[in-house]
């Protein structure tokens, strides 16, 4: 049985104290990028993450009156116009009671 060693270099290189580091940024791939950096890099993306996903809950929590009036409506009525409607008014008096 023949052993293919080809995985032996680049586990042997691997391992002999040169490390590689890669991050992937718009499709260009940038070797020897330095750690400090690529934690920095790291701790933007959680930040901007974070950011994204309290604003999505924000919006959810923005709508969700007016979908719970629009689905009552909906359960009531079984008419695609009116829930539309009493979303939309809704939503505006929620936009209006903002400001």
């Amino acid at each position: 049985m023949e052993i293919d060693e080809s995985w032996a270099l680049i586990d042997e290189n691997f391992f002999s104290g040169l490390r590689l580091h890669y991050a992937l940024i718009g499709g260009v791939v940038l070797p020897f990028l330095p750690l400090l950096l690529e934690w920095a890099f790291l701790l933007i993306l959680l930040i901007i993450g974070i950011l994204i996903i309290l604003f999505i809950a924000k919006v959810l929590f923005f709508f969700l009156p007016a979908a719970i009036v629009a689905l009552i409506v909906w359960l009531i009525t079984h008419d695609k116009t009116l829930t539309g409607i009493a979303f939309l008014l809704i939503a505006a008096i929620s936009i209006a009671k903002r400001k």
